[in-house]
């Protein structure tokens, strides 16, 4: 995620980043990321952080899955605001809410996150001249 975001960064300096992401991997849903997760750097200075909410399954045990609550929190203390949703349209309208114009709207998955990348579109409208 921090190199995405960099490379991003660097193809839009100066605009303000908003950075959503679905753990959706069984790795990227286990807990052996939540030190990665709640640093403020793996987020390359995004202005706001959305987590998608993983849904509970039999492939990652209660006590290995990732703790979207306790990344937030961390994250929002270091002074990096950062929300969980509980699905895709609770988290469009949250970057919905958050967006200003001129924002750069980052949604990262290794699945189809619930389509979230036309949801995103239709809520903020067409992204401006790159």
């Amino acid at each position: 995620m921090k190199e995405t975001l960099a490379a991003i960064r660097g193809r839009f300096p100066g605009a303000r980043l908003l950075a959503a992401f679905e753990p959706r991997s069984n790795t990227s849903r286990r807990n052996l990321h939540q030190a990665d997760y709640a640093a403020p750097a793996t987020w390359s200075g995004a202005a706001g952080v959305f987590l998608l909410r993983p849904a509970p399954t039999d492939k990652v045990p209660e006590a290995e899955r990732l703790d979207v609550d306790a990344v937030c929190r961390d994250l929002s203390a270091a002074g990096t605001p950062a929300q969980a949703a509980p699905d895709v349209e609770a988290l469009v309208a949250a970057v919905r809410a958050a967006a200003r114009p001129g924002d750069v709207v980052v949604a990262m998955s290794n699945g189809a996150f619930g389509g979230v990348w036309g949801k995103l579109l239709a809520a903020l409208g067409p992204p401006g001249p790159a």
